[in-house]
């Protein structure tokens, strides 16, 4: 029986989680909200996104090739975008605690598990921009809740392999733009003012491009990502979700699937999960960051309650590596 909660994935960009959500929707009778907070998705017609599928848009990031598509559950408006959603959603408010007002998203995403249900499908959804924001998609959705976690030297070369990882490292510093006053976010955004004057006085077209990564050193990129990755582990080491690896798909799959199905009650098999890069089998692959200070302010605001009392040693140990006190 498939479960009647939704069921959320939580993750950063290029860390295996579409692998998992793509499983996970072929062996299930599911409905799968992919990424239902990208910015482009009042952009485009369905006809023309079953058109970008048909063309290999999945080829290039290593995504698995299957008979659907990202966007193939999603209701739409016709000869326009995804019902209901704006692109905003993507970036702010990008940290949502219990009790945060957001009418526009919440009638977006209620909207979604409804037409899940008038289908007998069980609401999947795939986020990579809602890792902060679990506190109030708890409320909102009740769902079961997986976080994935891939190591961070792997997500690293992963992103960089994509056009020199452009729209990944430009997103960590549109979020920290765009949401400056956060408690959480301010001491860095600060910081990184500091470093780079530039940044304060971009315009609204700067910090909405491909290329605003380049506004900042290859070292501070690199902190800034580390600081998301340690912060998003620990918003979720004080919930009820259920931490994976991404490595365990490969190297524990009997293991993996069973915590799934324990977890969500779902169908899951890693028969075809592909070895990731053997740099990433080293448990710290950094130095404490340089940012490492604003890591744990964040953690202490966000997350003072975080257990990580269950945490693989590997996470434990990375996590304490990029400067969080376990």
């Amino acid at each position: 029986m498939a479960p009647q909660r939704p069921i959320v994935i939580q993750t950063l960009w290029r860390t295996c989680g579409t692998y998992l959500a793509f499983m996970l929707r072929e062996r299930n009778p599911m409905a799968l909200f992919y990424e239902p907070l990208h910015e482009d998705y009042s952009k485009f017609t369905r006809e023309e996104w079953d058109a970008f599928a048909q063309q290999g848009a999945d080829i290039p990031r290593g995504h698995p090739r299957k008979a659907f598509h990202y966007l193939t559950d999603f209701p739409f408006v016709p000869g326009a975008g995804v019902l209901n959603h704006r692109p905003e959603f993507a970036w702010r408010p990008f940290v949502m605690q219990t009790d945060a007002v957001a009418p526009d998203l919440q009638t977006y995403l209620e909207g979604l598990v409804g037409y899940a249900e008038a289908e007998a499908k069980t609401p999947l959804f795939k986020f990579c921009r809602g890792f902060l924001r679990q506190p109030w998609l708890a409320r909102v959705l009740a769902p079961l809740t997986i976080y994935l976690v891939r190591r961070p030297a792997g997500m690293l070369k992963s992103c960089r392999r994509l056009n020199s990882g452009a729209y990944f490292f430009s997103g960590f510093i549109r979020i920290l733009c765009l949401n400056k006053t956060e408690p959480a976010f301010a001491p860095l955004y600060n910081r990184l003012i500091g470093l780079n004057p530039g940044l304060e006085r971009l315009s609204a077209d700067d910090l909405y491009s491909e290329h605003l990564h380049q506004s900042v050193s290859q070292e501070t990129m690199q902190d800034i990502v580390l600081f998301f990755w340690a912060l998003g582990l620990a918003m979720h080491c004080n919930t009820d979700a259920l931490i994976l690896e991404a490595n365990d798909f490969c190297e524990s799959k009997t293991r993996t699937a069973r915590a799934i199905g324990e977890h969500t009650g779902l169908d899951a098999n890693f028969h075809d999960a592909m070895a990731l890069d053997p740099d990433e089998s080293g448990i710290v692959a950094f130095t404490e960051p340089s940012f490492a200070n604003y890591t744990r302010e964040a953690i202490a605001i966000l997350a003072p309650n975080a257990d990580y009392s269950g945490l693989q040693r590997g996470l434990a140990h990375q996590f304490e590596g990029l400067g969080g006190n376990v």
